[in-house]
Order: structure tokens, then C-alpha cells, then sequence
């Protein structure tokens, strides 16, 4: 099957595994100290000899690396929460409370977390680099307690979405026009994850499942508006109507039935309308919601989200087994 690459928005995001973060990590530890060497040896070459400058370079060291993890997470636009490591291997810091990567954080996550609590006590180190490989998000501990995730920055080769089938040529514009409200929602929500800078993917993946099934009901509610087109409820009322009083009574139980099933049919018909009404305007508020992800953690808030959109399409999918039973 033909792999092909995914656009690396929001939704294409996924959590850093552990080997990107260790790269990262190496190429930002070779950088910073060839910065350290390169401003300390000419000062320290003309130093006193007899003198004991070792911790005064130490501590220019420690605030030359502090200067160079601070000058480039906490640049502006798409390379915020990028060292240049960080930025070769394709992994960027984001904090989970949708704000952008400031000094604070910095200061927070690599001096005290990773460098002062993690290298001084050298288990720390230990244990919180191998905390990604138990972690389901792949976060360390230093981003648990710092409230920060890495995630990949980089495309990611992905099986191409299947090709969803639209609505067949013969749907009446009465049902289509669902679908099309729900299509336009649906952009509006994957514009506003955009906006939101923030990898809802799954919330995306979702609404991409709900759309399937929400399509695919269309063409069982066409069989059902076909069927009613074709012998409506009035008309068999009509002639119900009609054979009153007579003595053809197998004729008129004949009809009788008809008439429970086609009033079952236009039931499952009308319930199904109103519940792609409804769908399309819990779209529209799922894109709202997505919108104001500043007032909450973004993580508890895609799941509560995607949790959602679940419940909507299982409720769908029970409505799409009823029209079924219609015809049973």
C-alpha cells in the first residue's frame, strides 16, 4: 500500500518518542559546550595561572547554556519551544496549557528541572530520561512537573485516509443538505484546531469517523424517502379511506399493513433528520469549544472532546440500524 505524508499541522502532531528526545538532547548538549569553550578558553588562557577560576568559569558555563536554551525556545512562531537540536531532529516543547514557550518555562524545565535536579543528583537524570519509555504520552518527568509535552514536528508517514464515499447522485436534496452542513462544520473545525496551534488529532480523527457514518446513513434514509416517494402514507390512507364500509376485507388488511410499516418507515425517516440536525449544531459547538482551549489544559480537553464526537457517532450508527430494521 502507497505511503504518503500527512501535512505537519496541529493535527498531524504526535508525542516525541524517546530516541528523537535523546538526539535532541545530545546535539543541544554538543552545542551548548562548544559555546562554553569557545567564550571561556580565550579568557581562560589569559587568566592568572596561580588563581582558582574553575567555579567562576563553571558558573559562566551554566549561564551561557542558560542563555542558549532561553534565546531559542523562546523565539516567536513555529520554531517556539525549538532548540536548534530540537529543531534538526523535528521536536518542539509545547506547554499543555496552549501558551507559548516563555522564560519562565525555560528557567523551570531545563535549569532547575533537568539541569539542577537531573544532572546534580545523577539518578534524577537517570530515571527521568528513561521515563518516556513507560509513559503513554512519552512525557518526562521534568514535563510533568514543568506541565509540558515534546511532540514531533515532522510529517509523519501515515496510510492515506480511505476515500469516503459521498452521497450517491440520486440522494434528494432534502437529505444532502445534511451532509454538506456537516462537511462545512467539519472545516470549520479543523480550522479552528489550526488556530488553536494545539495537536487535536484525535478530536480530528473523530469527526472523520462521525462524517463516515453520517454519509453512509444518507444512503440507508434514501431507501427509506424512495420507498415513501414511491407508496406515501397519505396515499394508502387515501384508499383505506376509500374501502370503508366494503367487504373487502383482505384487501383492507393488506393495506392496513402497509400503512404500519410505511408509518414505521417515515418515523425512522423523521427521526434520522432530526438527528443529522442536531449533529451538524453539536459540530458547530464542538468548533467553539475548540476555540477557547486557553481556559484549560489541552490534553483533558481533546479527550473530553473526543469522547464526545464518540457518543454522537455511536448514537448515529444506532439511528442508521434502525432505518435497517425498516426493512427487515
Amino acid at each position: 500500500m502507497t505511503f504518503i505524508p500527512e501535512s505537519a499541522s496541529p493535527t498531524a502532531r504526535v508525542p516525541a518518542e524517546w530516541w528523537p528526545r535523546f538526539g535532541a538532547w545530545c546535539l543541544d548538549g554538543l552545542i551548548a559546550t562548544a559555546i562554553s569553550i569557545v567564550v571561556i578558553i580565550p579568557f581562560g588562557a589569559s587568566a592568572d595561572s596561580n588563581g582558582d577560576s574553575s567555579g567562576i568559569w563553571a558558573l559562566i558555563a551554566v549561564v551561557l547554556c542558560t542563555a542558549y536554551y532561553w534565546l531559542t525556545m523562546c523565539r516567536r512562531g513555529e520554531r517556539n519551544g525549538q532548540t536548534l537540536g530540537k529543531q534538526a531532529v523535528g521536536v518542539r516543547v509545547i506547554r499543555t496549557d496552549g501558551k507559548p514557550i516563555g522564560p519562565g518555562t525555560v528557567l523551570l524545565r531545563e535549569v532547575l528541572l533537568k539541569f539542577i535536579v537531573g544532572w546534580m543528583t545523577v539518578i534524577g537524570w537517570l530515571i527521568d530520561g528513561l521515563w518516556p519509555l513507560v509513559d503513554g504520552q512519552h512525557r518526562a518527568l521534568h514535563d510533568l512537573a514543568a506541565g509540558t509535552q515534546v511532540f514531533s514536528d515532522r510529517p509523519r508517514l501515515t496510510k492515506p485516509a480511505p476515500i469516503r464515499a459521498g452521497p450517491r447522485r440520486s440522494v434528494s436534496p432534502d437529505i444532502e443538505r445534511y451532509v454538506t452542513s456537516a462537511r462545512k462544520a467539519e472545516g470549520r473545525i479543523r480550522e479552528a484546531i489550526e488556530q488553536a496551534e494545539l495537536p487535536y488529532a484525535e478530536v480530528a480523527g473523530e469527526v472523520d469517523s462521525l462524517l463516515v457514518v453520517m454519509e453512509r446513513s444518507t444512503h440507508r434514509a434514501q431507501l427509506l424517502h424512495d420507498a415513501l416517494g414511491d407508496t406515501p402514507v397519505a396515499s394508502v390512507e387515501a384508499r383505506l379511506n376509500e374501502l370503508a364500509g366494503t367487504d373487502r376485507r383482505e384487501l383492507i388488511e393488506a393495506l392496513e399493513q402497509q400503512l404500519d410499516v410505511q408509518r414505521r418507515m417515515q418515523s425512522q425517516l423523521d427521526r434520522f433528520k432530526d438527528e443529522m440536525e442536531r449533529l451538524v449544531v453539536e459540530l458547530e459547538t464542538i468548533r467553539g469549544s475548540l476555540l477557547n482551549v486557553s481556559s484549560s489544559a489541552y490534553a483533558d480537553n481533546q479527550q473530553r472532546m473526543a469522547d464526545r464526537v464518540r457518543g454522537l457517532r455511536d448514537e448515529m450508527s444506532a439511528v442508521a440500524t434502525g432505518m435497517s430494521a425498516g426493512f427487515d
